[in-house]
C-alpha cells in the first residue's frame, strides 16, 4: 500500500500535465531580458534581481494555487525561466536561486505542491542546486525524496567537476544514509541509480576524481548490500531492480578496484549473494505462480520476470569481470527438460556429466577467488533432466 501511494503521488506531479492543460495566468510575469554580454561574461546584480523576481512570481502562483492546473502552470513557468537561455552561466545562477526560492515550497503542507516543486528542482542539473537536493532526499514525502535522487543523478557530473571534496562528501553522505535507512523501495531504486556510474567520466571530470567517486559508490553499496539482498530475497521487486543497478555499477567500476584481491573477493561475493537472493525469490515466485490464480498469479509472474533479469545480470557481470562465457544460470533458466524449474537457477547437477549449474555453479567457479555459498539460499534440490518421452506405438 505504501508503494502504491508513492506511485500515485508521483503520478499526480509527473503526469498531471497530460491530464489538464495549463491555463494562462491572469497576471503579468516580470520581464526576463538579460543582456547578451552578461550571458558569457557573468550576470550583473540587476540581472540576478530579474531572475529572482521571475522565480518569486511563479513560486507565489504555486503557493496560492487551489487548483491543479494553476500548480502545473507555475511549475512549467519555473522550468521556463531556467530554460530561457542556453547560457551555462545563466542556468547555474537560476538553479542557485531556485535552490533557495523554489525550495520554500517543499515545506508547504500540500503534497501536490511539494512534488511539483521537487520536479522543478530535479530538472535543474547544476552544482548550484545541491543544497535543495540535499533537503529533498531527506524530505518526509517519499515522492520528493525520489525526485531528489533523480536530481542527484542528473547533477552529479557537475558536482564532481567542481573538484570540491565538501560537495562530493555531502552527496555520498546522503547516499550512504539512503542506502542503509530508506524505507521506500521506490526511493531506494532511485538512490541506487544515482550510484550507477558509466565506464567513461564526463568531459569535465578528471579520471582520478571519477575513479574516487566510483570507489566511494562501491563502498556505499557494500554498506547496505546485505540488507537489500534480504529484501529482494523476500520478493521486493523494486529492490531487485535496485540490485540490477548495483550489479551494473560494480561491473563498470571494477577497474577502479585496481589489483586489490581482498576487495575483488568482496564484490564478487556481493554479486553472487545478489544472485542467491534473486534465485530464492525466483524459486518462491515460481512455486506460487504454479498454484495461484488471478492477481496473485500475476504478481508471482511479475516477480519471476524481474528476478530472471537480475539473475541474468549477475551472470553477465561475473562473465564480464572474469573474462568468461559461462552459462551456469542461463541454462537452468531456459532448459525445459529440467524437472524442478523453480529451484534449478539456484543449483542442480547434470546427472550425465556431474556438472554443477545455477548459482552454485558460480560458487564453484569462483572458489579460488574466495567466493562462498550465499547464506540466503533455500535448500537446493538436485534435479536431473527429464527422461525422454516414449515414442508412440
Amino acid at each position: 500500500m505504501f508503494q502504491d501511494n508513492l506511485a500515485r503521488l508521483c503520478a499526480i506531479g509527473l503526469f498531471g500535465a497530460l491530464l489538464v492543460a495549463p491555463s494562462v495566468s491572469t497576471g503579468q510575469a516580470p520581464p526576463l531580458d538579460i543582456p547578451s554580454i552578461e550571458l558569457t561574461a557573468g550576470l550583473s546584480p540587476g540581472s540576478i534581481e530579474k531572475i529572482d523576481a521571475a522565480l518569486k512570481y511563479h513560486v507565489e502562483i504555486i503557493r496560492k494555487a487551489d487548483k491543479q492546473k494553476d500548480i502545473l502552470e507555475g511549475r512549467e513557468a519555473l522550468l521556463g525561466v531556467y530554460n530561457s537561455y542556453d547560457s551555462p552561466t545563466f542556468k547555474y545562477t537560476v538553479a542557485g536561486r531556485a535552490a533557495e526560492l523554489v525550495a520554500t515550497l517543499l515545506e508547504l503542507d500540500n503534497q501536490q505542491k511539494q512534488i511539483n516543486a521537487g520536479i522543478v528542482l530535479s530538472r535543474m542539473p547544476q552544482f548550484s542546486i545541491q543544497d535543495a537536493l540535499e533537503r529533498m532526499v531527506v524530505h518526509s514525502n517519499p515522492a520528493v525524496r525520489y525526485l531528489g535522487w533523480k536530481g542527484y543523478r542528473g547533477a552529479r557530473g557537475r558536482i564532481l567537476a567542481q573538484r570540491s571534496s565538501a560537495a562530493t562528501e555531502k552527496m555520498f553522505k546522503a547516499l550512504r544514509k539512503a542506502g542503509a535507512k530508506e524505507a521506500s523501495s521506490v526511493v531506494v531504486r532511485a538512490a541506487f541509480d544515482a550510484m550507477f556510474f558509466a565506464t567513461v567520466p564526463p568531459d569535465a571530470v578528471s579520471v582520478s576524481d571519477f575513479d574516487d567517486a566510483r570507489r566511494e559508490s562501491l563502498d556505499v553499496l557494500r554498506s547496505c548490500w546485505a540488507t537489500r539482498c534480504k529484501q529482494a530475497r523476500d520478493g521486493d521487486t523494486q529492490i531487485a531492480e535496485s540490485l540490477r543497478s548495483g550489479v551494473g555499477g560494480i561491473t563498470n567500476a571494477w577497474v577502479a578496484l585496481g589489483s586489490d584481491k581482498q576487495l575483488q573477493t568482496v564484490f564478487l561475493q556481493m554479486i553472487v549473494d545478489a544472485a542467491g537472493a534473486s534465485g530464492t525469490a525466483y524459486y518462491n515466485a515460481m512455486r506460487t505462480a504454479a498454484g495461484a490464480e488471478g492477481l496473485a498469479k500475476d504478481d508471482a509472474t511479475r516477480k519471476v520476470a524481474v528476478n530472471t533479469l537480475l539473475l541474468r545480470d549477475c551472470e553477465l557481470a561475473l562473465n564480464s569481470i572474469k573474462g568468461l562465457d559461462k552459462k551456469y544460470i542461463e541454462r537452468p533458466l531456459i532448459d525445459t527438460k529440467i524437472l524442478d524449474r523453480a529451484s534449478a537457477p539456484l543449483g542442480y547437477k547434470d546427472v550425465a556429466t556431474g556438472e554443477q549449474f545455477g548459482v552454485l555453479g558460480w560458487v564453484g567457479e569462483l572458489k579460488d577467488d574466495g567466493v562462498r555459498k550465499p547464506q540466503m539460499l533455500v535448500p537446493v534440490v538436485t534435479t536431473a533432466p527429464a527422461p525422454p518421452e516414449e515414442p508412440n506405438e
